[in-house]
């Protein structure tokens, strides 16, 4: 017995001193939730509900937190193994702030620490893509020159790697050598054009003074049209009138063929006559004098009639 009491005063010992750097302190409890060792001696043989009033602690192996007087606790229990007559349970009680302040010194360290990785990282990348970007920066002003100078189409970029950037450029330079083989086609195929064009024109201006000839000519053939159209309107003119003339002389022959056939009547009565009265000769001989007349008329007429016909024979063959 006085082995075993020095021994669980040993034990005591070891457990009071247990401090946790100032954080914290260590006490014993059995299965049932009795305190048998505490810093405090007001604590020992009581349970704990009374050591721990606000709280109402399981003994297990997990975290607790608990609130006291000096604020709150972390508390855990772990079994004391190798006992075999007993079952006792070492608690930890930890100061929460003091247990976390290392940690929320560490975490504005590392934020801290972070910050000026995050600052530095910048810098790297920023010098990082700079280089890695000097190619595509001399690819931007490669395209700049081509977009707003002089359209130089020889431009070819130097290739230095074999690396995306290489490929890159490789590209754009076999893309500017076939951009420019089209523009020379472009313009082998304009100066095609042009030289077409110029034969068009030509051909135009030809087919323009042809057709001012041809309008010329076609003026006069109009005019031709009008005088012959003025000739035509003549030659109706005269017609007409060696129409009307023709039918004067037509009434004219009908009148002298009327006289004729009276006179005829006449002297067929005047021989009748003759045989019958002497007396009639002498009115016969004046009568004869006048049917001489006529038939000077008549033969006057018969004259103009033929030169009549012949005049409007000539006119209808010119």
């Amino acid at each position: 017995m006085v082995g075993g009491d020095l021994g669980l005063q040993t034990l005591v010992k070891i457990i009071n001193s247990l401090d946790f750097d100032g954080m914290g302190y260590a006490f014993l409890v059995s299965a049932d939730g009795k305190v048998l060792v505490h810093p405090e001696k007001s604590l020992v043989m009581k349970s704990l509900n009374e050591a721990f009033p606000a709280s109402h602690l399981a003994i297990g192996p997990g975290f607790s937190e608990v609130e006291g007087s000096d604020g709150t606790r972390i508390v855990t229990f772990a079994q004391v193994k190798g006992l075999p007559s007993v079952n006792w349970y070492v608690g930890l009680s930890i100061d929460k702030g003091k247990a976390f302040s290392m940690l929320h010194e560490f975490r504005a360290s590392a934020i801290v620490a972070t910050l000026v990785a995050v600052v530095v990282i910048l810098l790297l990348l920023g010098m990082l893509i700079r280089v890695l970007m000097q190619p595509v920066h001399l690819m931007g002003r490669a395209m700049q020159d081509i977009a707003e100078g002089e359209g130089d189409l020889t431009k070819r970029l130097a290739i230095h790697s074999r690396d995306e950037f290489g490929e890159l450029a490789d590209a754009f330079n076999r893309f500017v050598e076939r951009v420019h083989a089209s523009i020379r086609e472009v313009s082998s195929a304009t100066a095609q054009v042009h030289e077409v064009a110029r034969l068009v024109v030509s051909a135009s201006n030809s087919s323009m003074n042809n057709s001012d000839e041809q309008a010329n000519r076609t003026h006069s053939v109009a005019a031709a049209i009008n005088e012959l159209d003025a000739t035509a309107q003549e030659i109706a003119r005269n017609a007409a009138e060696a129409s009307h003339q023709a039918s004067d002389a037509s009434n004219l022959a009908e009148d002298g063929r009327q006289v004729v056939q009276k006179t005829i009547g006449a002297m067929t009565d005047l021989s009748g006559k003759i045989r019958s009265s002497c007396e009639t000769i002498e009115e016969l001989d004046g009568k004869t004098a006048n049917i001489g007349q006529i038939l000077e008329v008549i033969r006057g007429i018969s004259d103009a009639d033929h030169l009549l016909a012949l005049n409007t024979a000539i006119e209808a063959a010119r």
